[in-house]
Parts: C-alpha cells; sequence; structure tokens
C-alpha cells in the first residue's frame, strides 16, 4: 500500500526529535531541540498546544489511562507529566508531576498491561510504579549491564521495550541488547550485536523480533526467541554526519518504517527486508519518526533536523491501489467457465422450445389424420363396394 504525502506542519524553530501519535491517534506529539512540545489534532492537522521549555525534548509518551495527559523527557533529566488544558493552544500545561533523574532522558516507556514505567537517562534506568495521575512508588534501578569486553565505556542506553511476559529489554550503546525479569532484576538473556554502537530499535508487534539501527551500515534483525542476529539489510548513511535512525514497526508487523541521514525515509519490507517505498526529504536528515493505523488507512509522521526555522514535520497517508480489470485471454479456464455457464443457462430453455414445437407438430399432424380418415370412414359406410385401401 502506497504512501502519499498530504501535509506539512511547521512550528518548531530547530530539530525535531521525538513524535509521537496519541494512543487513538487524535493528536500528533513533536518534541525538539528548540525545547518546544507542538501537539495538533490529526483530523485538521492544526495546532492545538504549544508547551515552551528551557531544554531540549528528548522523550515522549501519551498516557494511556489518562486523555490528554504526556509525559515529557527533557536533556536536563527531567521529567515532567503534563495534562493538556482545552483552549488558548499557547499553553505551558499543567504540571501534575515533576523529578529529575541523572542524566539527559533518552526514553520513556510504559508496560503494556501495567502501570510501570520505566525512564531510561544516561546509562541507566529506573522503573517506578504509578498509583495516581501525580504519585508514583516503588522506584528501583536496573543494575549495570555484563560487559561482553573490558575496557568498554560507562554504559548508555538507547532503548527500553517492556514485553507482555513481565520483561523489559534494553538496548545500549555499546553494551549490547539485555533482557531483564521485572520481579528479580536479574539478567534472563543478553544478545551480543553484529556491530558496536546501537542507534535506535523497534520491537515487532508479536514481540519476537528487534529492529535496531546501527551507526556503522544499516539495519539488523534479531530473534528475541532465539536470542541472536536473524538478518541484516545495509541503509544509507552519511559518514560524515553519523547519526542515530530511528525505527518503527507498522500495526501488523509487516512493515517497518526507517529514517535516514541520507535525506530519505523508507519502508521496508520486515520478512524480506525489501525497500518498499522512499520518502523523499529533499536531502534532509530525518531522526523523527511515528506510525498509527485505524480504519485501514495508515499514517507516517517524519520529522526533519539541521534545518532551523525550516524545520517541518511531513503527514504520509495509506491510498488504496486502483486494481486494473483484467481481460481473460481466449481460451483461458475462466472464458471456459464462463462459456460452461452460459450454454447451462440456454440449453435448457431451448430444449423447451424445440419440444414445444414438436408437440405443436405433432398435434396438427394427428388433427389432419383424424380429418383425412374420417372423411373416408364416412364415404364407406354410405357406399356398396368394401372399403378402398390406400
Amino acid at each position: 500500500m502506497p504512501y502519499e504525502p498530504t501535509a506539512t506542519l511547521s512550528g518548531h524553530t530547530d530539530s525535531v526529535r521525538v513524535l509521537r501519535f496519541s494512543p487513538h491517534g487524535n493528536y500528533l506529539a513533536s518534541g525538539g531541540d528548540d525545547g518546544l512540545i507542538l501537539v495538533f489534532s490529526t483530523d485538521t492537522w492544526r495546532m492545538v498546544a504549544k508547551i515552551v521549555n528551557v531544554s531540549p525534548v528528548t522523550a515522549l509518551l501519551w498516557h494511556s489511562a489518562f486523555p490528554k495527559t504526556i509525559m515529557c523527557g527533557f536533556h536536563s533529566g527531567a521529567v515532567v507529566t503534563i495534562c493538556l488544558d482545552s483552549g488558548d493552544r499557547d499553553v505551558a500545561g499543567r504540571k501534575i508531576w515533576t523529578d529529575t533523574f541523572n542524566g539527559p532522558i533518552k526514553c520513556v516507556t510504559s508496560h503494556p498491561f501495567g502501570k510501570t514505567f520505566a525512564i531510561a537517562h544516561g546509562g541507566d534506568v529506573t522503573l517506578l510504579d504509578q498509583t495516581t495521575i501525580s504519585t508514583w512508588e516503588n522506584l528501583r534501578k536496573l543494575p549495570d549491564p555484563p560487559e561482553f569486553s573490558r575496557n568498554l565505556p560507562s554504559p548508555s542506553v538507547r532503548a527500553t521495550h517492556f514485553t507482555r511476559n513481565d520483561r523489559i529489554i534494553v538496548c545500549y550503546l555499546d553494551h549490547g541488547i539485555v533482557c531483564w525479569d521485572l520481579a528479580t532484576l536479574g539478567v534472563l538473556w543478553r544478545i551480543r550485536p553484529r556491530t558496536c554502537n546501537i542507534g535506535y530499535s523497534a520491537i515487532s508487534p508479536d514481540e519476537k523480533h528487534l529492529a535496531v539501527s546501527n551507526l556503522f551500515d544499516g539495519l539488523d534483525w534479531y530473534s528475541i526467541t532465539e536470542h541472536k542476529l536473524s538478518h541484516s539489510v545495509p541503509c544509507p548513511i552519511n559518514l560524515q554526519n553519523n547519526v542515530p535512525i530511528p525505527v518503527r514497526f507498522g500495526a501488523d508487523g509487516g512493515i517497518i518504517i526507517v529514517g535516514g541521514s541520507s535525506g530519505n525515509a523508507r519502508i521496508l519490507d520486515s520478512m524480506t527486508a525489501e525497500t518498499m517505498q522512499t520518502l523523499s526529504h529533499d536531502g534532509d536528515f530525518i531522526q523523527a519518526l511515528d506510525y498509527y493505523t485505524a480504519e485501514d488507512v495508515s499514517t507516517i509522521a517524519t520529522g526533519v533536523s539541521e534545518l532551523g526555522t525550516k524545520t517541518t514535520v511531513k503527514i504520509w497517508k495509506s491510498v488504496e491501489e486502483a486494481v486494473p480489470q483484467e481481460f481473460p485471454p481466449p481460451g483461458s479456464r475462466e472464458v471456459e467457465t464462463k462459456h460452461r455457464s452460459y450454454l447451462q443457462v440456454v440449453i435448457p430453455i431451448l430444449t423447451v422450445l424445440l419440444a414445444t414445437v414438436y408437440h405443436l407438430s405433432v398435434t396438427g399432424s394427428q388433427v389432419a389424420l383424424q380429418e383425412k380418415f374420417g372423411a373416408r370412414l364416412s364415404a364407406w359406410r354410405g357406399g356398396e363396394s368394401g372399403p378402398e385401401v390406400a
């Protein structure tokens, strides 16, 4: 299914770092290096909220339980939960909870079935449970990841992914991929990456695969069930401006959307890794993207970086391909089937017509014979000689 650009959103004055659709797809939030959080209505793509901050925005998460509520992470290490107020779009937002962590916030994620959240900051991951919209408890921190080799730099978290079986998968810049048990905080398994320096990652909807962008040559697919590399696909990388590339699975896991530093985003087949479509951005860096689908219509948002006041977010929507009507060639099975069906209708009709004609013909002959022999019988009865034999 191809995608076409349908809208271009403006408002940022510096690079877009994160894009997130709300749980029901009603809103799109964007965060940038300019400290702005912009919220757009997906019905009209009109800006409905603008939140100003002094620190670059590095993480966004729409709350699944509370409407119009966003958890925002900043380069300063602050995490703020903001409830958007209706009315004037130039709002500061109602800050209902805030805390400061050690190191820039890398990402904020939530458990799919519970109220547990993970905040990645610097090289650490802090877990916390939400009791109300503004209170948290049971803060605990994951241990340092095991090292594959000596003399590695300090851990740096790149992404976190909760799974339905109460585990959390953490991707580190240099320490590979580690799966932790949420109950014991122990290591369940780990994967040594094919290349060093993990960029971003995405987990498939069935939680069987992990797509990881690296800072070397492209994308790597890892099997979560087998804990090993599945395959790799090269992606164009600007070695002079080697930046982390965002990745995102589609809703059914059939596609994966990949950003890039070479001017284009791409849509890949998640099974074959073949490029299905290129989303052109005129040579700009794409370091933020998100995906949402509903009612057979899918939407992709891509944000550019390093353009200053010309920074924009592009919206792409899926379109149905026109299916050409095909006429079967002569002698094909389809033609034979159509002819057979035609004959099955025509033959009974002809049979009835012929039977009717035959009946009428026979009936007319019988009447003529009766008249002929009736006349002769009358003559025989009135004459002296015996009946003449014709």
